[in-house]
């Protein structure tokens, strides 16, 4: 499947993303995690059915969309305005989502918004806006404050710079859930640096996604909101049974949020990536899904 390079208009600049396949197709917008982009999508998008039209976002800040305005810190709910202007900038009358990580998180909210414009979602290994328990919201804002202050005094050109295998290696230890491929990161590599110098590159990704500040939610608050306000889409989950297990044993108040839309999901055996790193083992079920 063919696929080419597009800008979709924000106010801010542009989102970059990859189009795969005929743009008369039917459209499937899929957006990566954080610290990932575009490419992340490389390994599993020649397996689904060529009768779609994938559009593979890089989020603000990632791969080679342009950033957010620097003297703001990001926000989870900038986000999702985002994937809220690219639709409306790509005049579709409905979509199908498919988002990995806290992008999968985006995707109920947007269909909450906009059940019209919303037919199917896939989300891999996450599903709702996070629950925290109380204090992370306080702490998430001091941190992103103090972030934004260094950030905006940086200068860009005091970045670290890496030859391309030390920038690939980076890339692949920097993976707190799983484990990445060469060829895998690699893929990512190619739209999140910029060259330099004499074979020297310095990474583009926004700094401030490290203190990225998330709504404060109790779980008991997300259930009643999604009780209000029902997803009216087809559902799929894809949770991976390393994050299944890392999360019930390190963060235990997640327990009940991770069995959300239960009657939707699917386990699959590998880690965080495996979208990326061994795209079969989730082909099959997203292929039957866009296809019922």
């Amino acid at each position: 499947m063919n696929w080419e390079e597009i800008k979709i208009k924000v106010p801010w600049g542009f989102v970059a993303a990859k189009s795969w396949g005929d743009s008369n197709n039917f459209p499937i917008i899929l957006i990566h995690g954080l610290n990932d982009n575009a490419g992340s999508f490389d390994t599993l998008i020649p397996l689904l059915p060529q009768r779609f039209n994938y559009i593979c976002i890089d989020l603000p800040g990632h791969g080679l969309s342009s950033h957010f305005p620097r003297t703001l810190p990001i926000e989870y709910t900038h986000l999702l305005m985002t994937l809220q202007i690219i639709l409306d900038e790509l005049k579709q009358d409905k979509y199908i989502l498919i988002g990995h990580g806290i992008s999968a998180t985006l995707l109920p909210l947007y269909a909450q918004l906009k059940p019209e414009k919303v037919v199917k979602i896939v989300l891999i290994d996450s599903t709702y806006t996070f629950v925290n328990p109380p204090g992370t919201y306080l702490t998430r804002i001091e941190e992103a404050n103090a972030l934004l202050m260094k950030y905006i005094n940086f200068k860009p050109e005091n970045r670290k710079s890496y030859t391309y295998k030390e920038a690939v290696k980076k890339v692949i230890r920097r993976r707190p859930l799983g484990v990445l491929n060469y060829k895998c990161g690699e893929q990512l590599v190619r739209r999140m640096v910029e060259k330099v110098g004499e074979k020297k590159y310095m990474f583009t990704t926004d700094g401030r996604y490290k203190a990225l500040v998330q709504p404060s939610l109790s779980f008991n608050y997300v259930t009643e909101l999604l009780e209000k306000k029902p997803l009216k889409c087809d559902i799929l989950v894809l949770y991976t049974s390393y994050t299944l297990d890392i999360s019930t044993k390190i963060f235990k108040y997640m327990i009940p949020y991770l069995d959300l839309f239960k009657e939707h999901r699917i386990i699959i055996d590998g880690d965080h990536h495996i979208h990326h790193t061994q795209p079969e083992k989730v082909s099959n079920h997203i292929e039957k899904f866009l296809l019922n």
